[in-house]
């Protein structure tokens, strides 16, 4: 499986502060090589997760300075939302087997 990052709306102004939160959250999220996961990264601050064998995703919130609204666990899947401080770009990060 391969980390994938897709970036849009993402201002001249703005592209080094984005390229660097890309490279931190691709710093943390290669330490779990099996997870598979979509992180949805919305223009006005919204964040939304799926997640397979992933770990608490509060370590993750806090490193990166999320706040999670809402997160539930069913097993092995995490799903849920959070804020997040990247407002005005649209990031989608994921990291699949399959086409979800």
């Amino acid at each position: 499986m391969r980390l994938n990052f897709t970036i849009r709306d993402c201002a001249d102004s703005n592209r080094p502060k984005v390229h660097d939160y890309v490279a931190m959250l691709r710093r943390i999220l290669t330490q779990y090589p099996h997870a598979e996961f979509v992180f949805q990264f919305a223009p006005d601050g919204i964040l939304s997760f799926y997640g397979e064998f992933l770990p608490d995703i509060k370590g993750i919130a806090a490193e990166m300075c999320w706040c999670v609204i809402d997160c539930d666990t069913d097993g092995y899947i995490q799903t849920g939302t959070a804020c997040h401080t990247m407002i005005g770009v649209e990031i989608t990060c994921r990291q699949t087997r399959t086409g979800w």
